[in-house]
């Protein structure tokens, strides 16, 4: 029968890459692998000493067993080696956006297979912000206003990471208008008496001219008022 089987996990195509020594007589190979619980399985086949498992279901336990194949039959099972796969994505991603305090909390189901959980949200101008956290919500601070967000969250364990989740969407808080204004008072007192009251509302620097023409004893008189 082959011997010291071993299995390693590829986190980035969730694999296994499976080797063994050589058992006498063989042609060739078929590794097997059976979760923990029974439900799935996998297999690889070779004539050399290696193959992958590949297609592993997310946050699993697989017993790998190698047998060996000469013409007319199998030879035993190996010894078990034992793989565990990434942790799978988080669930139920939901995003409470505090735009008053300039941060959102990103919050999602417990997964106990992961070690830590690592959150992106990404702006609709490319901005990326981040949190970690080791339970099931993290605060991400200082958005910068009038973007929105896609918020996803990955499962972590031993540096090997889960698919991300599903996109969740929020956005920050609006703008707020940079423009000031100021208000003054215009008093015209003519002949010891108040004309007219103005309130003025204006943008800084905007400049308006008031224009009042007064006729006294035939005379035509023009005032031109520049308001700063």
């Amino acid at each position: 029968m082959p011997t010291n089987v071993k299995a390693s996990l590829r986190c980035n195509s969730n694999s296994a890459a499976v080797t063994w020594e050589p058992a006498s007589g063989a042609l060739a190979y078929v590794a097997v692998g059976v979760t923990t619980d029974g439900r799935y399985q996998t297999k690889c086949n070779n004539t050399m000493t290696y193959c992958d498992l590949s297609n592993l279901q997310c946050g699993q336990t697989y017993n790998v067993s190698v047998f060996g194949y000469d013409d007319s039959c199998s030879g035993m099972e190996s010894d078990k080696a034992f793989v565990r796969t990434a942790p799978c994505m988080p669930q139920n991603v939901s995003v409470e956006s505090r735009c008053a305090e300039g941060a959102m909390v990103v919050s999602w189901s417990p997964n106990p297979d992961a070690q830590y959980f690592h959150v992106a949200a990404v702006s609709n101008t490319g901005a990326r912000l981040y949190c970690n956290s080791s339970s099931t919500k993290c605060t991400i601070n200082n958005l910068p206003c009038g973007q929105s967000y896609n918020i996803t969250v990955l499962s972590v364990r031993d540096a090997c990471e889960s698919k991300p989740s599903a996109v969740a969407k929020t956005s920050s808080g609006k703008l707020q208008s940079t423009a000031k204004f100021t208000v003054q008072k215009l008093y015209l007192f003519i002949w010891n008496g108040i004309i007219n009251f103005v309130h003025v509302y204006q943008e800084t620097r905007l400049l308006s001219i008031f224009r009042m023409k007064m006729n006294h004893k035939g005379i035509s008189e023009r005032f031109d008022y520049i308001l700063l």
